[in-house]
This record gives C-alpha cells, structure tokens and sequence, in this order.
C-alpha cells in the first residue's frame, strides 16, 4: 500500500508542476510579446532560461520548508501528500477554465490545510506546521503594496517626458520585469515541487530529515 501511495504522490506532484509551469510561463512573457517589447522566439527561449535559473535556486529554501512542515510518516502522511498535491492541481485547471487569477502556493497551502483536517478528524495524523508558515497569508498583501508603490514610482519618472520616451522605457521595463517574473516563478515551482518530493520520500521512509536527503 505505501508504494502506491508513492507513486500517487509522484504523479499527483508532477501533475501539479505542470499546471504551474503552464500557467505561469505565459504570465511573465505576454505583456512584453503584445507591446513588441520582444519576439515570441526570444520571450520563449527567455522565460525557459530564467524559469529553470530559478528552480535551481530554489532547492535550499525547499529543504527549509521541508524541515517547517511535518507530516506524518507511511500512508497517512503519502495520502495528504498525494490528495493535496491533485486537489492544488484541480483548482489551477478550474481557475485557468475560468480566466480567474489564482495563486498556486495558497491553492497548496489551503490543500494540505483541509486535506490534514480531513486525516484528523478520520482519526489519522494531521499535519504540523511551524509558526512562521502561517505568513503566507500575508504574501498577496506585501506583494500588492510592493506592485503599487512600483507603478507609481514609475508613473512619477516618466511625467511629462514624451510618448516615445515612455513607450520606449516601457518596453525596457516590461522585458526587465518579464525576466524578474520567470525566475521568481522558477523559484516558487521549484520550490513548492521539490518539497513535495522530499516530504513524499520522508514519508515513504527514505530519510527521517530533509538534511539527509541532501
């Protein structure tokens, strides 16, 4: 039963990665695509690039929140794992069926998050979390104040300059900004994948610390 459960987990976190991948690779080069800020060639060979730049970043922070969040050891921990993983997975289809942003870390989150409860109240192990995982919840809310004070930054520096002057720095940025987007969501879907693969073998009793994995 526990290596079905593996492979579930395997597939259910591959599934997951690829709804990332696929909804968040068109995000960070279509603005710069629309305006002829850059070629779709280049946007495409860029975004790869800096996307996989950005994985490879994220390997020490997934450790770390592998280390932040415990589940339970054999099928239990492998079945909120696995049913955590499918459900962040579902939602990313649903939400990009309905054009409706969505973020998939909270989706991960909000799963794992009601998928321990279901354990709990079964009568199997939830899932234990350090305090500072909690400010997720706070993310979209610095994340926003951050994108406000930028665009008005912006606003400010090109006033009263002329249309060609904006429109070129425009473009400039948007490539700039195009190429900060990919490896930061390089480094969110790394991250949140390799975590589920180290708590998906810390589970399955590869290893009883993220430490020793690496």
């Amino acid at each position: 039963m526990t290596a079905a459960l593996f492979v579930m987990a395997l597939a259910a976190t591959a599934a997951f990665a690829f709804m990332n991948g696929k909804n968040d690779a068109p995000h960070s080069f279509a603005p710069p695509i629309r305006t002829g800020a850059l070629s779709p060639r280049i946007a495409v060979l860029s975004s790869a690039l800096w996307t996989a730049a950005g994985a490879l970043l994220s390997v020490g922070w997934a450790r770390d929140l592998s280390a932040a969040v415990e589940f339970p050891l054999g099928d239990a921990g492998l079945l909120i794992i696995a049913s955590s993983a499918l459900g962040a997975a579902v939602w990313a289809v649903i939400a990009a069926g309905m054009r409706m942003p969505a973020s998939s870390t909270h989706a991960l989150m909000g799963a794992i998050a009601g998928a321990s409860l279901a354990a709990q109240l079964t009568g199997s192990p939830g899932v234990s979390t350090s305090r500072w995982f909690l400010l997720t919840v706070l993310s979209p809310w610095v994340a926003f104040a951050l994108a406000y004070g930028v665009a008005n930054g912006f606003t400010l520096a090109y006033r009263g300059r002329s249309a060609h002057a904006v429109h070129r720095g425009s473009r400039i940025a948007q490539s700039i900004v195009s190429t900060l987007f990919a490896v930061a969501h390089g480094i969110q879907d790394g991250q949140r994948t390799v975590f589920l693969l180290t708590a998906a073998l810390l589970t399955a009793g590869v290893s009883m610390t993220p430490e020793g994995l690496w």
